[in-house]
This record gives C-alpha cells, sequence and structure tokens, in this order.
C-alpha cells in the first residue's frame, strides 16, 4: 500500500467529490491538506485519510454552501 493517495483515491475513501478536496486546498481549510510532489500533483496521506475513515468521518454528512 502506498504512503499517498491520488485526489480521486481521496476523494473516494472520504465519500467526497475531488472538486470538494480542490476547495479544501484552496481555502486550507479541510480536515486533511495534500503534499506536492515533484511534478506539481497533489498527494493526500493515506495515513491521515485512513484515520479520519476509522473516526467515523464519513458518518458525517458534506456541508452544503449556501
Amino acid at each position: 500500500m502506498s504512503n499517498y493517495m491520488t485526489t480521486p483515491e481521496a476523494a473516494k475513501a472520504l465519500n467526497r467529490s475531488t472538486k470538494t478536496l480542490y476547495g479544501w486546498v484552496a481555502r486550507g481549510n479541510g480536515p486533511v491538506q495534500p503534499e506536492k510532489d515533484r511534478g506539481n500533483r497533489l498527494q493526500w496521506p493515506a495515513k491521515t485519510i485512513n484515520k479520519l475513515v476509522a473516526k467515523g468521518f464519513l458518518d458525517r454528512p458534506p456541508t452544503q454552501a449556501y
């Protein structure tokens, strides 16, 4: 298992859209922040995402923007 996930993999694991994850990056306010690799691609830490899932993050509904 890799130490990092791609944005689509992380979104699927967190039950969120990729747009939500990109929003977290832009605003810097998500429960997890990615690192960038040499190609400037986002790499989401698998360990942190797995901890969020284990703590019940998926039980929380996504917030709605009004």
